[in-house]
């Protein structure tokens, strides 16, 4: 008689790839990389805390027997955007365990000054 035995298991950590610095009206895409987790573990996906939608979630076996999610996100940096801090939550919904991590991208923008009087001048962004 032969047994197999199912372990359940939680992703222990996530990877977060992509830029670190952007523009305005920049196109972004990130991509978030969980440990093993079995039965599969469900990316979510949050920018400034909001709730974001995954382009698209992918699974992968693993030689220890698990599963590997890979998730992609995709956002235009906005003019209001200073620092956009992405949180990426892989979470195995049998056991309610999950691994978090973070990814920020500080946004650059172009500054002029304007002087309004000769001795009164205001640094002001270009949009």
């Amino acid at each position: 008689m032969e047994f197999v035995l199912f372990i359940k298991v939680s992703p222990k950590e996530v990877e977060i790839r992509g830029p670190k610095e952007a523009k305005i009206g920049d196109k972004i895409v990130l991509t978030c990389t969980s440990t093993v987790s079995y039965p599969k573990a469900d990316i979510l996906w949050y920018k400034g805390g909001l709730s974001h939608e995954p382009m698209a979630t992918t699974f992968r076996s693993s030689s220890d027997g698990g599963q590997i999610s890979v998730s992609n996100v995709t956002f235009v940096i906005e003019p209001d955007d200073m620092t956009v801090v992405v949180t990426c939550q892989s979470i195995n919904r049998k056991l309610g365990e999950f691994a978090i991590g973070t990814h920020t991208i500080n946004v650059f923008r172009k500054f002029t000054t304007l002087c309004k009087q000769k001795y009164l001048c205001e640094c002001v962004a270009v949009v």
